[in-house]
This record gives structure tokens, C-alpha cells and sequence, in this order.
């Protein structure tokens, strides 16, 4: 089994957030995510499980924290699609 659950948070306006800051939120909230499940999933036996952690953000973005809400609705997005297409894919 991997959990998923990893972030990094940043309190601050969309104007006011540096881009580097930005794109570090990114990095570490969405790819890094993907780069983990991505190297671990040839291990994961067949009857194993990928859990996915979020915050309540990703869906009710809180004041002074878009950067973090962005990354978790993101991420959430992403793995409702990969769910969707895998069902409608019969794998």
C-alpha cells in the first residue's frame, strides 16, 4: 500500500506570492505526488492500494492560501480522471 500525503502550505495573496514560491508549492504538492506513484508503482502487488490524502482546500479555497488550493484541486482532479479512466477502461 502507498499513501499519499505531502504538502507544503504558503499564506499569502496571488499577488502578493512570489512565482518561485508558486511553482515550489507545485513541485512539491502535485509533482512531487506523481514522481513518487510513478516510482512505486511497479511494486505495488495487485491486490495493493494507492490512498490518496488532500485537504478540504482543494475543493473550498481558504483566503491567502490560492497557491496551496490550486495544488490539492489539482491533484484531486487528477485522481478522480485516473479512477474515471480506469474503470471506463475495464483495467
Amino acid at each position: 500500500m502507498q499513501v499519499n500525503n505531502a504538502g507544503v502550505s504558503n499564506r499569502g495573496s496571488c499577488v502578493d506570492t512570489p512565482m518561485r514560491v508558486q511553482r515550489q508549492l507545485m513541485e512539491v504538492n502535485y509533482f512531487g505526488h506523481i514522481a513518487i506513484t510513478r516510482a512505486l508503482l511497479n511494486s505495488i502487488p495487485d491486490d495493493g492500494a494507492i490512498i490518496t490524502i488532500s485537504s478540504i482546500q482543494g475543493k473550498v479555497a481558504m483566503p491567502y492560501r490560492s497557491a496551496y488550493s490550486v495544488c490539492s484541486a489539482d491533484w484531486v482532479n487528477q485522481q478522480n480522471v485516473g479512477l474515471y479512466n480506469k474503470l471506463i477502461s475495464g483495467q
